[in-house]
């Protein structure tokens, strides 16, 4: 039976073991504004470089990384260090910072005999307060030129680490395939190391395969861990000693074909981490990056190692705007005719009900399907309104939201094209192509299904179009959010090999990968508080996007369970701000789509319990409603007046906690074993808790599910314990003052007398030294009050 959960492993020494360890969960990185990640002043933590001879030495007072250099170009790891510490993760004296595969040859770290040398060291400052190191080292017999970056940033346990390579000869170098910039040897005498990462393990091989909503399995693996990323996996792995509780972290600013492996020599072990399935023949004069990695360093708890993570994350997304995460609403119509008086009233609607940001799917463009039928590929690549949908054009809907007091959005899925274009308004030479044959995607649920056209977004000329065409857009119809969404489809998944499009025939996933990094620069550069809603996992692109849906779950039974599953075990990814959950209902059956069974579970009255259970369940993260089908039956306008007043009540509730969700996470209970494909539900409680990061305030989230025990202690973190909390029940509005260091040493009891019942306690920080009044009824501390 497979399990999907988030899964650790164990890794043993010296004998290499990995199996069911202690369940687990993930991570994210880059740098534009430093943070302090533990107690220590801004001067303890600011970068520092030494050189003695050929030993370089950087540190920040939390962590520190000591290189040797050679003039053979050789490169050895001295150490990688906690320095809060002292524990030192590295095999002292080994070769490091690369993991090179060029032709026939394949060289782990700079060693002395591969005709490496020497040629230069630089140091800079950079804007954010970071220290940057470069080395140069040049391989004679190529005359390819490796210059390896280290960044340290300032007041965090993090090192990011990138790599050029530089044709300076006079003829192209053997194939490269791999290039990777992180590169270490541990030591092989820490004892069992427990591994987390989110995903799959495949059960036949020794491959680990990272994928958001697919099973997962646990197995026992004799040598080698290897983790290679898919479409849509999560590019994080974090290694923990369990002995000495020392985390390391990793994280690969890269979205497709990433690769990490942990491989066991002896008395040590490797860790690398770059690109996978991409070749690169460089020509003189021609330069290749690998993406950017981070590693951090931290002590404590699996959570403590989650909040640095998060730390560095929010230090490379764009802004946060005000009031965000927003309640959205994200819908589309399918239906023949003019829709501009429906959709206003909805628009309507959802103002009323809280929504701040009502934005249009499928369907807005020339050409698009008008049977009902939800053939979203129909006109899909054209970016001009279809008029009989909208007579009076997207500006004018966009102004009457507007004037609603809502954002107003778009759905685009610039990759895929309906074959219908080609010609017409798409040049055939913007195909993607396997050898020769024109890349299609087929969705799978048309009857019949005519696939679509992929357009190649390693082609330079492609790259200016969409930036012309979604600029256009943006500024045309004043759009305030932008939902890029290949609708499951990656545009990496069928990678292109021609090669007239400005990359080589071995490439085209690196390029496409670069390519769709430049359109998401350029948006945000000309429209900086644009929300980039970035579907399909929050990978590589994270430094442009402020949003990641992670949860579209229809309601059509008392399964609350699995939203939570999902929300839950994206906040270990990134903070729950940046997170999206959608509710969507079909009461209807849709033109042509027999498999897709009604539902009309939230046109129903149910119990206020339930609904408070369910929109809470969503409201961990960023949260919305959602038109699944393109099918104007699915409105919400048309649910229960209880379904309706039950998320109007939940909405004013969420936006007077949302702003906690960008702070740090602690998972108060045990994340659930859901067994695959049906899931059920297990019978323990969810908790899960949110802290501003100065401890002043917190809001803990508590779920039965259908655990048998009504009542459920859990320890709170993160809080002031010389401080008293003001702490207040969403349920009832009820208002204590309770002790920090009471509701952190001994805990809180929440008592839910029915299953599927929920709780919300809010927490804000009181002067120090007032009297505590009691207790909120129906929590209640373990053990007497002193």
């Amino acid at each position: 039976m497979l399990r999907r959960d988030f899964f650790g492993n164990v890794l043993s020494a010296p004998a290499l073991a990995l199996g069911v360890g202690r369940i687990a969960h993930p991570l994210a990185s880059e740098s534009r504004a430093p943070v302090v990640t533990e107690t220590a002043d801004a001067a303890s933590t600011t970068p520092r470089m030494a050189a003695q001879g050929n030993v370089v030495d950087f540190e920040n007072g939390l962590i520190r990384r000591s290189i040797e250099l050679g003039e053979d170009g050789s490169l050895k790891l001295n150490a990688f260090q906690n320095l809060r510490t002292g524990f030192d993760w590295a095999a002292q004296g080994q070769p490091a910072d690369i993991y090179l595969q060029m032709g026939e040859t394949a060289i782990t770290g700079f060693q002395p005999g591969q005709g490496f040398r020497l040629v230069g060291r630089h140091q800079e400052k950079l804007a954010n307060g970071a220290i940057e190191l470069s080395i140069e080292i040049l391989q004679e017999p190529t005359k390819a030129k490796f210059t390896l970056f280290y960044t340290l940033l300032a007041g965090a346990p993090i090192i990011e680490y990138r790599l050029t390579i530089e044709n300076q000869g006079d003829t192209p170098l053997p194939p490269i395939s791999r290039f990777d910039p992180f590169t270490l040897w541990l030591r092989g005498d820490q004892g069992p190391l427990q591994t987390y990462m989110w995903g799959d393990v495949d059960g036949a091989s020794d491959i680990v395969t990272p994928h958001l909503g697919e099973s997962v399995q646990r197995r026992t693996l004799d040598s080698t861990l290897a983790v290679t990323g898919v479409s849509g996996s999560r590019p994080w792995f974090i290694l923990e000693n369990i002995a000495k509780r020392e985390f390391m972290f990793v994280r690969v600013g890269w979205t497709v074909d990433w690769g990490l492996r942990l491989l066991r020599e002896g008395n040590q072990v490797l860790l690398t981490s770059g690109i996978l399935k991409s070749v690169h023949e460089l020509e003189p004069g021609e330069k290749l990056e690998s993406p950017r990695i981070c590693a951090g360093l931290v002590h404590g708890e699996l959570d403590d190692a989650v909040n640095v993570m998060h730390d560095h994350l929010r230090s490379v997304l764009p802004a946060t705007l005000t009031n965000y995460p927003w309640v959205t609403y994200n819908l589309w119509f399918t239906e023949p005719g003019d829709m501009e008086e429906a959709l206003k009233k909805e628009a309507d609607f959802a103002a009323d009900l809280g929504v701040e940001c009502f934005y249009y799917d499928a369907g807005w463009y020339e050409g698009a399907d008008t049977r009902g039928s939800g053939l979203w590929g129909q006109g899909l690549g054209s970016y001009d309104e279809l008029k009989t949908r909208f007579p009076h054009g997207l500006g004018a809907l966009s102004d009457y939201v507007h004037s609603k007091g809502m954002k107003f959005g778009l759905w685009v899925d610039p990759p895929n094209i309906d074959p219908a274009l080609v010609d017409r308004k798409i040049p055939p030479k913007w195909l993607a192509q396997q050898d020769g044959v024109d890349c299609i995607i087929h969705v799978g649920v048309w009857k019949p299904d005519p696939g679509l056209k992929r357009l190649c977004l390693g082609c330079p000329e492609v790259v200016e179009y969409l930036e012309r065409s979604l600029s256009g857009v943006i500024q045309k119809w004043n759009i305030d959010w932008l939902k890029w969404d290949p609708s499951g489809n990656s545009p990496f998944d069928q990678p292109c090999n021609r090669t007239d499009h400005g990359h080589q025939a071995g490439n085209g996933t690196y390029a496409a990968v670069r390519g769709q990094e430049k359109i998401y620069r350029h948006l945000l550069e000309e429209f900086p508080n644009l929300v980039i809603e970035h579907v399909y996992g929050p990978d590589g692109f994270a430094r442009f996007s402020r949003n990641f849906p992670v949860s579209y779950d229809e309601c059509a039974r008392t399964e609350t369970h699995k939203i939570r599953h999902y929300v839950i075990g994206a906040s270990y990814w990134f903070p729950g701000a940046f997170g999206q959950s959608f509710i969507w209902d079909r009461p209807d059956p849709i033109v042509g789509r027999p498999d897709l069974k009604p539902l009309g579970f939230l046109l129903r009255p149910h119990t206020e319990t339930y609904l408070d259970n369910l929109f809470r369940s969503c409201m961990m993260t960023g949260f919305g409603f959602g038109t699944l089908d393109g099918s104007a039956s699915q409105a919400i306008s048309r649910w229960s007046p209880e379904v309706s007043e039950a998320a109007r009540r939940n909405i004013k509730a969420f936006k007077k906690y949302r702003h906690l969700l960008s702070g740090d996470v602690y998972h108060l209970s045990p994340q659930s074993l859901l067994y695959v494909p049906d899931m059920p539900q297990v019978e323990q409680w969810d908790i899960i808790e949110y802290v501003k990061r100065d401890g002043s305030e917190a809001v803990a989230f508590f779920f039965r599910g259908s655990a048998k025990d009504s009542t459920q202690n859990a320890t709170l973190k993160g809080l002031q314990s010389d401080a008293e909390y003001a702490v207040t029940s969403v349920s009832t509005g009820q208002r204590r003052k309770i002790p920090g260091q009471l509701l952190m040493e001994r805990g809180v009891e929440v008592s839910l007398r029915e299953t599927d019942a929920s709780e919300i306690l809010m927490l804000s920080r009181l002067s120090t030294g007032m009297r505590s009044t009691g207790l909120l009824p129906g929590h209640r501390y373990r053990g007497s009050i002193v």
